[in-house]
């Protein structure tokens, strides 16, 4: 059985097969991102705050400020390599990775300790000021659940 990492550099490796990029991919741009409530479908927090404090291409390091639907906020750090093995976000027991995939999207996944296995695909906008992630997560017994997270870039 593959662990939730293998599947993701496995996702990560055949969609770069089929598209070797020339130049070092390009990640998120550096900011203050602000959750789209209204377009956005979330499993989990009302409300979010994404500072993207680095992001060459190679490595990333971000912190998410999450506000649930009862008002409690938390604030996560995460910063790691593209391609490497998932670690912990601090401030929460989630593992966490980041790939590059196909045409210049951002592959994410990760595992809750609940059991819960997710993967993302984000894409950032021609425009570099909204982005948008597709994801797909698992709970232990198989049940499968999709939701939409949309940013907006705030400077």
């Amino acid at each position: 059985m593959l662990t939730p990492y293998s599947r993701c550099l496995i996702l990560a490796f055949a969609t770069l097969a089929t598209h070797a990029p020339a130049a070092v991919p390009s990640g998120f741009p550096l900011g203050t991102w602000i959750s789209d409530e209204a377009s956005s479908r979330s499993m989990g927090a009302k409300a979010q705050v994404l500072r993207i404090t680095a992001d060459d291409g190679r490595s990333l390091s971000f912190s998410l400020q999450e506000t649930g639907s009862d008002g409690t906020t938390r604030v996560l750090k995460w910063s790691g390599v593209y391609g490497d093995a998932p670690h912990l976000i601090e401030g929460s027991a989630i593992t966490f990775a980041v790939n590059h995939g196909p045409n210049g999207s951002i592959l994410i996944c990760g595992h809750r300790p609940e059991g819960i296995r997710f993967e993302e695909v984000c894409r950032v906008d021609p425009g570099r000021r909204r982005f948008r992630c597709d994801g797909t997560q698992w709970q232990s017994d198989g049940k499968q659940s999709t939701y939409v997270e949309i940013f907006n870039l705030q400077r």
